[in-house]
């Protein structure tokens, strides 16, 4: 029976759109890299027949020793499409394959489909060479371990009852695969059908006859590494093999990097640790019990010389010493599912808590692949406590969350269905978070909200203190996101006494010391640079500039001092928002090329649009609309787009405001509409609907919307922006009275300078002097009404429409475009930005009564670009 390729739905698609492309005639080659049991050939099996049901003609036979590609291939490769599928290319005889390298580059132009695989970097330099060519159509393939949903989706598929779920049980004992899909197979066709064993027996030996296969084909070096590894722990330090063998570690490089490459050990710190527990214990089992017997001895006199303690007997997993997570378990009762498992160990931390701790910090420091793999191996462990467990799951899966948003959520979902963590737990809370944050990158922000709510309500002094701080921020930020500022301040207050209260006892477990009275201690660095960073952000939405700058440059100290860039990202951010209001351009810049930096250097910072959305707004005040939306493009695809709408309420209109400056009116209505989906998609979010109001009411230009807006949004930004687009609608007329566009823009000025905005304030004071209005001069006696009617009202006197009426800044304007200037060459000129000078030119078009730029350009050689002596006496009088 053939089952369901799982976990490699993207490979799938890549495969199937290389088909495509041949199918259409064009060549094209991947290339397939995996470690043992990676199954390569499976996916290779299943590339063949998609390109038979699609009509190929496919090779995917054995190849005879000796035989010329050329040959083989023939004439078939000029009918095509073909399918040509090689696998194990790493042990092809060199000549072969460099035939092959020839013959891909010859007919590269031809319908052909090339599948070729090898066991990674194996192969030697012929295999290397063919590997390391590119070509326009394929690609690359890197199989990596299955996901752990995608390892129980597996095994049901094999034996039904391997999914139960059961703590200790076939599910349980599916983590020891490590996602090896060849280890997953062996063990669930191996488990439904054994019975009982006693605590004597060992990995069933269909398991171990599949290990002893890999381990044949690995040299003999390789091999006795792994076997001193494995007498040494599921994770061990390469110094202490060096000393087991009495070799130098240069002797060892190679066999290291052989181990790796196949996937069967990987690097976590300074440590190589086994990727699949299962193997490990397969390799301790074919081991002879003598030679085994005296390297364990061997390994307790090396123990306790290095830390001046001796060891009881053999070493075993309850008596190793801290310096070496998880050492030798013994292999009885370890892997079989009904076997009777070790107890926890009560006491004070262990080896393995500290490998949690680790397993964080790792994440903390940008390295959240090391403490996915970390804290994975963990949760196979069964002699752990429930409690450490519980904080390797939750670990785990905070760094899947970086890697993959959408298997984390799945990940998350297994957690809270299987009913085996009480909602108190850390791995439950941590589930709940991950969930509301994916929830929120979706757009679905009152089924974010409901769950960020969810992961603080069960939190209680008994959850340990960083568990009960991440899902207290995380909802801090969501209610700031919102604009519920008096809300988001409790909760992030709650989180500064959880840090001050609780973290002192997290540290004294970290050291391995037993708490012995509350004493107050420094707090952890992540905790303050991560509670630091959500209140700069709640500082900036409110309005207050300098604490938020205050705060943010707190949580960059912590963070640098620390070393855990990925949260110096969002501490940039901030920062460049500050410096953008604050109209310092140069540091602005510098703050974004900062980020930009560090994310392009693959540093796995939190989830957030704030990254790019201040890259964003830099490039539409150097460069202008344009620029803007280029960037807007290549860094917000559709996705990504209701996660900013859904951190940043004034993006929407944002946006249009800049496409209108364009008249880009479809660009405008199809930003409108996105928010106003999005909007429709969450009732209860009243952020949302606003801001899709405002982003229509900029198109419909509808003052009473705005006015709303301006008066009633909970968000200070977003009021006095919206003041701002109330006086920079046009008037309805030519001779309009330029009054009300007057107030709101000196409201909106108001507002800016109230905030510290020094550059929106000084945008909108051009803006006032770009309306051609001024304080009139006293009033003069009022004289009887004749026939030129009633006297002008005192206040704001309008001059005749006309060429007089413009400022000195509007006449260059007019001038520059009548010469048929773009709005950013005029910009060039005049020192102001592409926008402004859009909205000179609205203001020059209204008081000249004129529509287009050919208009004007007929007008302008008749009147100079600067004021006549006697308009300046007129100004002055007038």
């Amino acid at each position: 029976m053939t089952h369901q390729l799982r976990g490699r739905e993207a490979e799938e698609r890549q495969i199937t759109h290389m088909l495509h492309t041949v199918a259409a005639g064009a060549g094209a080659v991947l290339h397939v890299e995996g470690g043992w049991g990676s199954g390569r050939t499976r996916l290779l099996r299943e590339a063949a027949d998609a390109a038979r049901r699609r009509g190929f003609t496919v090779l995917d036979d054995h190849w005879p020793p000796g035989a010329e590609p050329a040959a083989l291939v023939g004439a078939r490769a000029w009918r095509g499409p073909v399918l040509v599928v090689l696998d194990d290319l790493h042990h092809a005889d060199p000549a072969f394959v460099r035939s092959l390298c020839t013959l891909v580059s010859r007919l590269r132009d031809r319908p052909l489909a090339w599948v070729l695989s090898r066991r990674r970097h194996a192969g030697g330099p012929a295999a290397d060479r063919l590997f390391a060519q590119r070509y326009p159509t394929g690609g690359r393939l890197d199989l990596r371990p299955l996901s752990a949903r995608a390892g129980r989706l597996l095994a049901a598929d094999y034996a039904a009852d391997c999914a139960t779920g059961a703590v200790g049980g076939p599910a349980d004992l599916l983590r020891a695969t490590g996602g090896n899909p060849l280890l997953t197979v062996e063990l669930a066709q191996a488990v439904p059908g054994r019975a009982p064993h006693s605590s004597t027996a060992g990995p069933p030996s269909r398991v171990r006859a599949c290990v002893q296969r890999c381990m044949e084909e690995l040299s003999g070096i390789c091999r006795q590494l792994l076997q001193v590894g494995a007498v040494l722990g599921v994770s061990f330090a390469l110094s202490d093999v060096t000393r087991m063998l009495d070799r130098p570690a240069a002797e060892l490089l190679v066999p290291v990097e052989e181990a790796l490459a196949a996937d069967i050990l990987a690097c976590v710190g300074d440590r190589l640790i086994f990727r699949q527990e299962l193997f490990w214990h397969c390799v301790l089992a074919s081991m002879p019990q003598p030679a085994r017997t005296a390297m364990e001895q061997e390994a307790a006199l090396l123990f306790s010389a290095r830390d001046g303690a001796a060891l009881p007997g053999p070493p075993s997993r309850a008596t190793a010493p801290r310096q070496n997570a998880v050492v030798l378990r013994p292999v009885e009762g370890a892997v079989a599912p009904r076997w009777p498992q070790p107890q926890p160990r009560p006491g004070p931390p262990d080896a393995a808590q500290a490998r949690v701790s680790a397993a964080v910090r790792s994440i903390l420091q940008g390295r959240p692949r090391e403490a996915w793999a970390s804290a994975t191996q963990l949760m196979g462990d069964f002699a752990l406590s429930p409690e450490t467990k519980d904080t390797a799951t939750a670990a785990a899966l905070i760094a899947l969350s970086l890697l993959d948003a959408e298997e984390a959520a799945r990940e998350a979902q297994d957690i809270l269905g299987d009913g085996g963590h009480p909602a108190v737990s850390a791995a439950a809370l941590m589930a709940r978070t991950v969930l509301a944050d994916q929830a929120w990158s979706n757009g679905e922000l009152e089924e974010g909200l409901r769950l960020a709510h969810a992961a603080t309500q069960p939190v209680r002094t008994a959850t340990p203190a960083l568990w009960r701080l991440y899902p207290r921020l995380a909802l801090a930020q969501k209610l700031t996101d919102v604009r519920e500022f008096a809300h988001a301040h409790s909760v992030l207050e709650q989180a500064r006494q959880d840090m001050h209260q609780d973290m002192h006892q997290d540290m004294q477990q970290d050291m391995h010391q037993p708490v012995r009275q509350p004493v107050h201690r420094p707090v952890r660095p992540e905790a303050e640079a991560a509670v630091a960073i959500v209140a700069s952000r709640l500082h900036l939405h409110e309005g207050r500039l300098s604490p938020a700058r205050q705060e943010a440059e707190r949580a960059l100290q912590w963070a640098h001092r620390a070393q855990m860039q990925p949260l110096l990202p969002p501490a940039l951010s901030v920062l460049a928002m500050i410096a953008l209001r604050t109209d310092d351009l140069p540091a602005a810049a510098a703050y974004v090329h900062q980020c930009r930096s560090l994310l392009d250097a693959g540093v796995a910072a939190p989830r957030s649009a704030q990254y790019a959305w201040a890259e964003l707004l830099l490039a539409a005040e150097q460069e202008g609309p344009e620029a803007a939306r280029a960037l807007f493009s290549q860094r917000f695809p559709c996705q990504s787009v209701r996660l900013l709408f859904a951190e940043e309420a004034w993006a929407g209109a944002w946006l249009v405001r800049q496409a209108l400056a364009m008249e880009d009116h479809k660009g405008a209505r199809t930003l409108s509409a996105h928010v106003s989906r999005l909007a429709a998609e969450n009732p209860g979010a009243a952020v949302l609907t606003a801001g899709a109001q405002h982003a229509q009411a900029l198109i419909d230009q509808d003052t009473g919307t705005l006015t709303r807006i301006a008066e009633q949004h909970p968000d200070p930004w977003t009021r006095a922006w919206a003041m701002e687009d109330l006086g920079s609608l046009p008037a309805p007329g030519s001779g309009a009275d330029d009054a009300p566009a007057h107030k709101h823009l000196t409201l909106a000025h108001a507002a800016f300078n109230r905030l510290g905005a020094r550059r929106d304030a000084a945008r909108v004071h051009e803006r006032i002097q770009a309306l051609g209005t001024r304080p009139a001069a006293p009033a003069a006696p009022a004289a009887p009404a004749g026939p030129a009617g009633p006297a002008a009202p005192a206040g704001l006197v309008r001059r005749a429409s006309g060429w007089e009426e413009l400022s000195d800044t509007e006449r260059t304007v007019a001038h520059l475009a009548g010469q048929g200037l773009t709005n950013r060459q005029i910009a060039t000129h005049v020192f102001r930005s592409p926008h402004t000078v859009n909205f000179h030119l609205r203001g020059i078009f209204r008081k000249l009564g004129i529509r287009s730029r050919i208009e004007l350009a007929r007008m302008t050689p008749h009147y100079p670009p600067e004021r006549a002596p006697a308009e300046e006496t007129m100004d002055t009088a007038g």
